[in-house]
């Protein structure tokens, strides 16, 4: 089976790579090759897929209320023409989404089949790139994760909320971190695993969560890598409202799963991925 990786440079694109399973042949995507916006399928014709997994996304969340157009034309018409493709072709598609689709006022983990309701441009972007696969091709999975970090970072960059919390922890001033917006943290690595296995396993399509189990805040999520990694920093609870952004965010968007497809905690994936690092 041939499996295309739509993004393979980003944090769970190049996890996808790196933990991919031997009986899948894998061919790794990155914007230069094809820009899923093109409307030419040329690129995707001459690799011919079994099955495409797309991690893309226009995810910088302030920037999509800036350019909302942008947002959707990426995460909602480019994903649709995607589906209708693979309907047309009978490939498989695998679709990375985001708990953001929520709305962030449920009081106990969000499942796959909660109410889903998107208070924010980028949520509603990716709400509308999900509702698009379900309507056109039913050959599909939807993956939601929240809060990714891993070893690769942002664009592969090597930045993510992890990155930059152990830069101002190894520089010792006082960190201030929001303690009211709680969410489950995802290791790239577990998350890629989970979707391998997904498709391994050939389960049936439809809607899966993939982040680590359990829920923190921001707060909370900070404290535990300033503990692990050994260094003596004040961390300081805050109010969301200390923090002014354009996009409106959940106050809650913590996801289980009731299809047991969440990861370990995302205590042990946070400890395995600090050490990965060191």
């Amino acid at each position: 089976m041939r499996v295309l990786v739509l993004g393979a440079n980003g944090q769970l694109g190049s996890d996808l790579v790196r933990t991919s399973v031997s009986e899948f042949e894998v061919i790794s995507h990155k914007r230069k090759d094809w820009d899923i916006r093109n409307n030419s399928t040329s690129y995707l014709e001459k690799i011919g897929p079994d099955i495409i997994i797309n991690t893309t996304a226009f995810h910088n969340t302030e920037k999509c209320e800036e350019r909302p157009s942008d947002a959707f034309e990426v995460n909602s018409d480019a994903v649709r023409k995607l589906a209708e493709y693979c309907k047309s072709r009978n490939i498989v598609l695998m679709h990375v989404s985001t708990d953001w689709v929520f709305d962030g006022k449920a009081k106990s983990p969000y499942l796959e089949s909660s109410k889903v309701g998107a208070i924010n441009t980028y949520g509603e972007s990716k709400l509308g790139g999900e509702e698009a696969i379900r309507a056109c091709h039913d050959s599909h999975y939807i993956v939601r994760i929240s809060s990714v970090f891993g070893e690769s970072g942002v664009g592969g960059r090597g930045n993510n909320f992890v990155y930059t919390m152990i830069n101002k922890g190894l520089d010792g001033k006082e960190i201030r971190v929001v303690d009211d917006i709680v969410m489950s943290p995802t290791y790239t690595l577990d998350a890629a695993e989970t979707i391998w296995s997904i498709l391994a396993e050939k389960r049936d399509f439809g809607v899966y969560h993939a982040n680590n189990s359990g829920e923190c805040s921001w707060f909370e999520f900070t404290k535990s890598i300033i503990k692990k990694i050994g260094v003596d920093t004040n961390v300081v609870p805050i109010n969301h409202t200390s923090f002014p952004t354009i996009a409106e965010r959940p106050m809650f968007s913590a996801m289980a799963s009731e299809k047991n497809t969440c990861g370990r905690s995302w205590e042990r994936a946070l400890s395995d991925f600090l050490e990965s690092i060191e």
